[in-house]
């Protein structure tokens, strides 16, 4: 049988137990070319079948042998697995840090990775055609990334709002949030996240998983209980196999203050996960983890500063304003304007932005308006992508006002708040032949010519024509 390295494939099993199915033991050996070797867990999916889902690492010869408890299960082999070449543009393999550069991302094929994000917490609760609806419209404004709950059930400011999903129309556990069987999973919610997932990865979308959420009524297993433990196995077995899946604990993980808890779960997701995701846990500093995943609501630019500072890892800020949209949810509002002056002065800093609108973050989902802050971010998507931005730091030394991410001598990134004219003191003019100094409008994406460089201090204005507002300045 042929597979595609990092696609994601699924060998099924049938067997009977008399005892809980998701209390059976059941996992894959996967040996591969060059000495490549996975010990993957399986799981169960209803109706007397147990599922090993993985993908293939290396080219070539895999084998494929399972151990389990279940003798029905147990010492089942394959050994014709020809892993070959990917051909599907978005597929890459895992994310990783890079490590040449560890405040980026890089995946496992050498591919760059800009992640660039929205909010969707309640994915997990639309129908197919809608969800795919909204992953294309992200997609088509230059996201990669989602974050999203495993579930969550209900948010409070939205009661009485139309397009609410409320209670969400599957639920993970047998019974229900009011009664759940805690030792019984749902598949068919299982299922449907399964296609959600895999559909983003076909997208080229990253799904920024949240494990749990404790301020959104979930009627969670007691922590640190066996029925604790079996949902998250569940979960680690279902898609670690998912090249574009990020694990984060908890959303709000603070609201546990019991950082042992955490520390704990993040133990067993690096001893069941046999491809390493990377992890995190939102607004926590997770000591174990590969990224930081913060929400903070003023001093954008200087806090991504302080924190790339503090640690040498990828920073984010996942939730730094809310733009509204025509149905009234969560009480706080960010205008659009103020919106793209935040996610610039986070990217200028070398961090990176998750987008939030209040009609489709929660458990209202409304996709008949577009929010001002999709062109922002496809704007973005533009002008970051036209630079070596995994080589560039925040340099705002070298200008008199506004922000500056550069690789000082190849490409300049200067965000102004206000517009107007700018000192830049470039010690080495980029090595180009013709180096190209370039306005763009943040606000229209226009391009206008800003003139040449030299080495030293040079002057440049903003063009009349972009208006008043912010203006960005590209030197390549």
């Amino acid at each position: 049988m042929q597979i595609q390295q990092y696609h994601v494939h699924s060998l099924q099993s049938s067997a009977k137990t008399n005892k809980n199915p998701y209390d059976v033991s059941l996992s894959a050996r996967l040996h591969g070319p060059g000495g490549a070797e996975l010990t993957v867990p399986g799981f169960y999916d209803g109706d007397d079948t147990w599922i090993v889902r993985f993908s293939p690492t290396h080219l070539g010869e895999w084998t494929f042998e399972t151990i389990s408890d279940l003798s029905g299960l147990d010492g089942q082999r394959v050994r014709d697995l020809q892993c070959v070449p990917n051909t599907h543009p978005h597929i890459h393999g895992q994310l990783r840090v890079d490590p040449k550069h560890p405040h980026h991302f890089i995946y496992e094929d050498g591919t760059r990775y800009l992640p660039l994000g929205d909010e969707c917490d309640w994915l997990f609760a639309l129908d197919l055609p809608v969800a795919r609806r909204y992953l294309e419209r992200l997609q088509a404004h230059g996201f990669t990334q989602v974050l999203m709950q495993v579930y969550a059930h209900a948010c409070s400011w939205s009661e009485g709002q139309p397009h609410r999903l409320v209670p969400p129309p599957r639920y993970p556990w047998l019974g229900d949030n009011q009664r759940p069987q805690h030792a019984q999973m749902n598949p068919p919610f299982w299922q449907h996240l399964d296609a959600l997932i895999a559909a983003m990865q076909s997208l080229g979308i990253v799904a920024h998983l949240m494990i749990q959420v404790h301020s959104k009524q979930v009627n969670w297993p007691p922590l640190g209980s066996a029925d604790d433990d079996r949902y998250w196995r569940y979960v680690l077995a279902r898609y670690q196999a998912y090249g574009n899946v990020i694990w984060d604990l908890s959303k709000e993980a603070w609201k546990v203050a019991d950082p042992g808890y955490w520390e704990g779960r993040g133990a067993l997701v690096r001893r069941l996960d046999a491809y390493n995701h990377l992890l995190t846990a939102h607004d926590i500093a997770l000591e174990a983890g590969d990224l930081l995943a913060d929400q903070h609501h003023e001093s954008f630019h200087a806090h991504i500063l302080h924190q790339r500072a503090k640690r040498a890892w990828p920073v984010m800020n996942v939730e730094y304003g809310y733009e509204p949209g025509p149905i009234p949810t969560y009480p706080m509002i960010t205008l659009p304007d103020e919106m793209r002056c935040r996610t610039w002065e986070i990217l200028t800093a070398g961090g990176y932005p998750v987008f939030y609108y209040a009609d489709t973050a929660w458990d209202v989902f409304e996709l008949s308006t577009q929010p001002e802050g999709y062109q922002a971010f496809q704007i973005a998507r533009q002008v970051m992508e036209e630079l070596p931005f995994w080589e560039m730091e925040p340099h705002d030394h070298l200008v008199d006002r506004g922000y500056c991410l550069a690789k000082p001598g190849a490409a300049y990134l200067i965000y102004l708040p206000e517009g107007g004219r700018v000192l830049l003191d470039a010690p080495e003019a980029p090595h180009d032949a013709r180096p190209r100094a370039t306005w763009i409008n943040p606000r229209t994406g226009q391009h206008l010519l800003a003139g040449p460089i030299r080495s030293g201090l040079n002057s440049f204005c903003a063009p009349l024509c972009f208006g008043p507002g912010d203006a960005l300045l590209v030197i390549r």
